[in-house]
Formats: structure tokens, sequence, C-alpha cells
């Protein structure tokens, strides 16, 4: 083959910097026979290969333009290294049975199947016989996750609804609730905001603006004594204002949900519990940073009750919290700064929003990771979300209805609605259940 592609096809950074990129990803099915192992191949470096016979992934972050047998030959060559690592008989024997097919391949005696996939669709494929029966190339619209990787902007199959205005918010989003049957909401610190817990990153009683974030890194809590103490003096602070605080419309919404029975589970960043006081069992609750009502001793385990130590640090007859059993620190329940999240929920999580047929989210900037991608995973289900946040969020313009006011003035106005027996749904609700049927069928993931 003759066949140079200009070397800008090799560099995604610069494709994607300069806009020169196809409209839709790419995923080309190579059927190879003999006569295809001369093929032209280009594999850029944002296309995942895979051998269907041997189920092998040869991931992207690499370009190659070659044959496809040359291709399968550098395979070959690179999998025969690696297997100089293993020593164990059963992975040699292993290896020596794929080289046994990778070579079959190689000299045309076992037909095999090439898949690539290239989100950014500038992989090709050419053969000498034009329309090759053998080669099926197919175009599909990106992923929000895809978007995401490639740091392109996501180009929505839907027109977002933007409101600015709480009567008409909550109109629309008290009739997106009578057609649902399983809700999973996320609130953020703005919900907690309304109920008078300051937000520990912005506002005028940011509490890092007396405490360095830094010093509140597990690691340094666990090894430092000045670590500590600035960490019981938040608690302690905190405690006194999560103590006078009650839960607000936008608590009482999931309250209201769970009441109903459409509740599937509510998703939480915050940790003061207020979405438990406000009458949702804890078995609905998700609380991904975990809570300040419990904690325990990080040597032996046992489980303290921190409403027993709070008076005690503020007669100051304790600086730092130790176990009365072991000697250890006492931590909160709470994810530190560099602590992972609690095993499985995660996966727990993720499966709810897949199950979801509304996702509600408030009060959240969607920065925080791993949660801020829940949004997208429910974009990508096909699954509607509703985003009600007064600052700017990556999802404004990708979400169903985005509501830039107060959440609980909203909710407020919501569970009233909700109230009203009987209730005329508005004429949104056709459009909403037009566009769940659509979007859940259109190829977007």
């Amino acid at each position: 083959m003759s066949l140079s592609p200009d070397p800008a096809f090799f560099d995604s950074v610069e494709l994607i910097s300069s806009g020169n990129y196809s409209e839709k990803g790419k995923k080309i099915t190579i059927h190879v026979t003999p006569e295809l192992l001369s093929s032209s191949l280009l594999k850029t470096d944002t296309t995942v290969l895979k051998i269907l016979e041997l189920d092998l992934q040869v991931p992207d972050g690499s370009a190659r333009f070659t044959t496809i047998k040359d291709y399968i030959v550098e395979t070959r060559n690179n999998l025969e290294k690696a297997s100089s690592y293993f020593s164990a008989p059963s992975m040699i024997r292993n290896f020596h049975k794929f080289f046994e097919k990778l070579d079959q391949m190689i000299e045309g005696a076992m037909p095999f199947t090439l898949e690539l996939d290239d989100p950014l669709g500038n992989a090709f494929v050419e053969s000498d016989i034009p329309n090759h029966p053998n080669i099926e190339i197919e175009e599909y619209h990106r992923s929000f996750f895809q978007c995401q990787e490639l740091g392109i902007p996501y180009k929505s199959s839907h027109s977002t609804i933007k409101c600015t205005d709480i009567s008409k918010a909550a109109s629309i989003l008290s009739s997106m609730i009578e057609s649902a049957n399983h809700v999973v909401g996320f609130t953020g610190a703005g919900v907690s905001t309304e109920s008078g817990i300051p937000a520990f990153r912005t506002g005028g009683k940011n509490l890092w603006s007396r405490f360095d974030p830094n010093k509140q890194k597990l690691m340094r809590f666990l090894g430092d004594e000045n670590s500590q103490k600035d960490y019981w003096e938040i608690k302690t602070e905190l405690n006194e204002i999560i103590k006078t605080a009650r839960p607000n419309p936008s608590h009482d919404i999931f309250t209201y949900l769970h009441g109903s029975g459409k509740l599937l589970s509510l998703v939480t960043q915050n940790i003061d519990g207020l979405h438990h006081k406000s009458g949702l069992p804890k078995e609905f609750i998700y609380e991904i940073h975990g809570t300040v009502e419990t904690g325990r001793c990080w040597e032996c385990k046992k489980p303290i009750d921190p409403e027993l130590i709070y008076p005690k640090l503020r007669n100051n007859e304790i600086q730092i919290p130790k176990c009365e059993e072991c000697g250890g620190l006492i931590k909160l329940d709470t994810v530190s700064f560099g602590e992972p999240l609690p095993e499985g929920i995660m996966k727990q999580v993720i499966q709810d929003v897949k199950n979801a047929d509304l996702f509600v989210v408030m009060g959240s900037s969607l920065v925080v990771a791993p949660v801020n991608r829940l949004p997208a995973i429910a974009l990508c289900e096909g699954i509607p979300v509703v985003l009600v946040n007064i600052g700017e969020t990556d999802f404004d313009d990708y979400v169903d209805l985005h509501v830039a006011c107060p959440s609980g003035e909203v909710m407020e106005r919501t569970i009233s609605l909700l109230k009203q027996s009987p209730k005329q749904c508005d004429n949104f609700v056709s459009y909403y259940v037009a566009l769940k049927n659509v979007r859940k069928y259109q190829n977007l993931v």
C-alpha cells in the first residue's frame, strides 16, 4: 500500500486543540482473511484495538500506521518480551498457546477479527479491494464520558430546559416526579448551607480560612499532634452548628418521596446527618463522605459516641481524644483528605443510578470525584437528570432540567404541588416521557 496519512492523524492533542476531528466516533470491525493481511491500518493514539478470538485488548495511548500483518507481528513480539517476566510453568504454557495462534494469524492460516474503537473518529483501514465485505465501519455519537476523557465538548441530543422561576421549576419538577417510579437523589453542601451550615470551601464563614486543609489529610492527622488538635477544634465547632441546624425542604423532598414509595436512594456528600433528621431511614442514605454522628478508635475499631467527647473538649479537659480501651487515636466516621471511600459504596451507588428513572441533583458544584461522575452515568444510561444549583457546573447544558434557584425554595413549592390531589400533570410530562424513550435507545453510550 502506498497510503501515507498526514502525521497529524497520530497526534490527538493537536487535532483536539485545532478542532480538526470527526463529528462522531468510529468503530471498525475487520474479519481478517489472508488477502486482508496487507491492508493498511491506522490505529490512532485514542484507539482501543481488540483481537476478538484471543480476547486480547491493546489500549489507547500509542499510534501505529502499518499493515494488519505487521501489527500482529509487533503485538506478538511485545507479548514475547512480556512473557519473559513470568516463570510459572502454567503461564509459560498459556503464552505458548497464545503465540501459536498469533503465528497462524500471521501466516494467514487462521481467520480472525480485529475491532478498532476510536472515539475521536480518525482510525481507518484501507484495502486493495474497495468496499471489502469483510470490513465494517460504524459511526456513533460519543458518550459524555468519552468527551470528558478526550477533553472535547459533549453535544447533547436534546435541549436543556433552563429555569430561574421557582414556580415554573416546581411545576416541571413535580410533573417529572409524578411520571417516575424510581428516583435517586444527590445532594451537596449547598443543601446544608440553606440550613445554616457553612460550606468548608466557600462563603464568609469558611473554616479553611482559619485552618490549613493540608493538615487535615489522613496521614498528617495520624502522625502529627498539631493536626490532631486542629481536627478536633474544627469538629467541635462544627458540632455546635450542626446541633442547632434543622432540615429544610431540600431534605424533606426525599423523605416525602420515600413515603410515597418513589425513592430508590439518596446519595449525599454532606456529613451532618440532616437527611436522617428529616425522617429518611438510614438504609436509604448513602453518606458518601461519612458522618459526624459516629466515630471509632483508629487502632482497635471500637465504636465511639462523639457526644461523650465534645464536653471534655469544650472544657479543655482533653485536646486529643484517645480510646479508653487501647489508647489509640479516635476519629469520626468521616472521609478525610487522602482516605478512601467506604468499601463498595460507589459500586452500589452507580447501580442505583443505573436503575433509576429520574436523577435529581441539588446543591453541588459537581467538582469532587468520584461522585461528580454520577450525572454523566445517568445521562449515558438515558436517565433524565434534574440539576438544582445556583452556581455553575460542567453539566448545566446537558441535563434535562437546570434550575438556577435556591433548592429549598424550589423543593418547598414542589412538595406543595405533589401533595395536591388530584394533580393534573402539565404538557411537560408528554415531552418528558418521549424524551426518556428516545434517549434510551439512541446510540449515546
